[in-house]
């Protein structure tokens, strides 16, 4: 395995912590000496230099040996407090020592291991701003697939808060996508992760940071089946769910996330609830409260109708309006793992018109269309388990709403809505107020 990236790739708690035959690294970390070629036991430093493979890369090696059995190498080419720039191929000497990517490719190379990386991990991005990281990153990956044959999966950490640049979302945002436009990369956060302490994390912070990691990389390489909400929630939709602009919802992948709502807290003396780390547009202050579905969708109700088109989650580095770095409350799955952050992403206007066919089981409701052989003329049919406020829209395809059937609180019982006659497809959208679901009935 491979890792790089800046300090928090790198940096250790100094003391020794597992030590084994078979955990082993190659040369020294950032060495410029090509005398550095000795095999060795990986090791922890407390800022990078000599056998030093990471606290959590060594955490990784640890818990491969013990879980799956496996001997390995790591090599660490990570430094810290280096910008994204620093770490790009000098294509006319590749293994030039002077460069953070020639000293690693040179243990690389030395070790005989060129064919030998599945996977590489990538934790960067404190020391730059948004501009060109992208196409940095994407100048890398390919530099990293040409001299690494073999890698098979790139692992990207997103930035924590803190210890970083004044748009720091806007680079998290880029790390949060990367996934979305570069095949056979792997993202993750460490937000929800304790130990953090502005910049860097104390051992048990880079501890949970190789425990998380480890069971990707278990999943992906040796059939773990320890799979169940072990990636960190992902925003895949955000749209308003009424017409007045009142309710918006965010839905996450992978739908199996059980988003976790926290309590308000109080933080290093600064009293924080997580509503406030919403920022619909750039207004912090319009969530009245935040509620979720029991599953993997959760609903901002908002103090007054908006006509906002973003949402962004975190901050940039600080709580609102104060000078300390944010450290929580955090959304979290089932499993405490932190959500991607995201900034000014979009906000449909109306629910996508993602469909279900035939009949739906939604919530306390079951819904499913009748048609009326003699006139042709579908009903809907609505059984109510539970008194439940209700709304039925009929949209087209488009998702547009044309015509609202129910807005009211429904008691137990069955419910008849007789439609027009229809030559096309009749979409159903189905709010309530922990989701929406939308039906199709084709006539």
């Amino acid at each position: 395995s491979l890792i790089c990236g800046q300090s928090n790739s790198i940096f250790g708690s100094g003391s020794e912590i597992f030590r084994n035959q078979y955990c082993r690294t190659f040369g020294n970390n950032y060495s410029h000496s090509r005398g550095d070629t000795l095999w060795t036991y990986s090791n922890v430093a407390q800022n990078g230099g000599g056998a030093n493979v990471g606290e959590w890369g060594l955490i990784l090696q640890k818990m491969l040996l013990e879980k799956n059995h496996i001997p390995t190498v790591v090599i660490n080419g990570g430094v810290g407090g280096t910008p994204i720039e620093s770490h790009l191929r000098n294509d006319a000497n590749p293994t030039m020592l002077s460069t953070i990517y020639g000293s690693m490719l040179y243990r690389v190379q030395k070790a005989n291991v060129l064919t030998a990386p599945r996977m590489i991990f990538w934790y960067q991005g404190e020391s730059n701003a948004p501009t060109n990281y992208y196409n940095n990153f994407k100048t890398l990956y390919n530099s990293w697939k040409k001299d690494y044959p073999s890698l098979e999966k790139f692992y990207v950490m997103q930035i924590h808060t803190g210890c970083s640049d004044a748009n720091a979302s806007q680079v998290r945002e880029i790390l949060r996508i990367l996934p979305d436009s570069l095949p056979n990369i792997v993202g993750h956060t460490p937000f929800g992760i304790p130990g953090h302490d502005g910049c860097h994390y104390d051992i048990n912070g880079y501890h949970n940071i190789g425990g998380q990691l480890y069971k990707l990389l278990a999943r992906d390489f040796y059939s773990s089946s320890d799979t169940v909400a072990i990636s960190a929630p992902n925003i895949k939709e955000a749209f308003y769910t009424d017409s007045a602009h009142q309710t918006i919802c965010l839905v996450f992948a992978p739908k199996e996330s059980i988003i976790q709502i926290p309590n308000d807290t109080t933080i290093s003396g600064i009293a924080a609830s997580i509503r406030d780390y919403f920022y619909v547009d750039n207004d912090t202050s319009s969530i009245a409260s935040i509620t979720t579905n029991g599953r993997n969708a959760v609903f901002l109700h908002l103090k007054k109708s908006s006509q906002a088109t973003t949402i962004t989650y975190l901050p940039d580095v600080n709580y609102n309006n104060t000078s300390a770095v944010y450290e929580g409350p955090w959304l979290l799955n089932q499993r405490g793992i932190g959500a991607f952050s995201f900034w000014n992403v979009p906000l449909a206007q109306q629910p996508p018109l993602s469909v279900r066919s035939g009949s739906i089981t939604f919530e306390n409701i079951h819904i499913e269309f009748i048609k009326n052989t003699s006139n042709q003329r579908p009903t809907i049919r609505m059984q109510v388990l539970e008194p439940t406020q209700i709304r039925l829209v009929i949209c087209d395809i488009l998702g547009r709403e044309v015509r609202e059937l129910n807005n009211s609180r429904l008691n137990i019982g069955e419910y008849l809505y007789p439609t027009d006659k229809l030559s096309s497809v009749l979409f159903l959208r189905v709010i309530t107020p922990n989701g929406t679901e939308t039906l199709k009935f084709i006539p």
